[in-house]
């Protein structure tokens, strides 16, 4: 390589030197800001969630008081009368037969004797 050469080799890359200083410069400046908003984005989340917790520990506190009311029973002397919607009814309807060893003779209204004939096995049985 000759003089000329690296003369001109030199010159080239001070004069690119310019234009990398600018590059890094802005590189620096960018990064700040972008560092500057991150850190104020964060901080503005801190605040915003302490200012959250501090409300809802004031409704907390407020909540956290009872309040009770004293009721004393009393006798009614009213009658309640309880009405429901609706009816209650069967699935189906069954008759309900005495369950008896024997046939009714008879229908009548009065003493055993004129219920039970007085010849019937039964009535002698009780009378003994």
């Amino acid at each position: 390589m000759t003089q000329n050469t690296l003369k001109a080799t030199k010159d080239s890359h001070s004069n690119s030197a310019v234009p990398e200083k600018k590059k890094r410069t802005g590189l620096v400046v960018f990064f700040l800001v972008a560092a500057v908003l991150f850190i104020a984005v964060a901080a503005s989340g801190v605040y915003s969630r302490n200012a959250a917790t501090a409300e809802l520990q004031q409704r907390a506190d407020e909540a956290a008081g009872l309040v009770v009311r004293v009721v004393h029973p009393e006798k009614d002397s009213g009658m309640i009368l309880l009405q429901l919607p609706g009816q209650t009814m069967p699935y189906t309807d069954a008759p309900i037969f005495a369950q008896t060893s024997g046939y009714l003779k008879a229908w009548y209204f009065g003493s055993f004797e004129q219920l039970v004939g007085k010849n019937d096995r039964t009535s002698r049985q009780i009378r003994s």
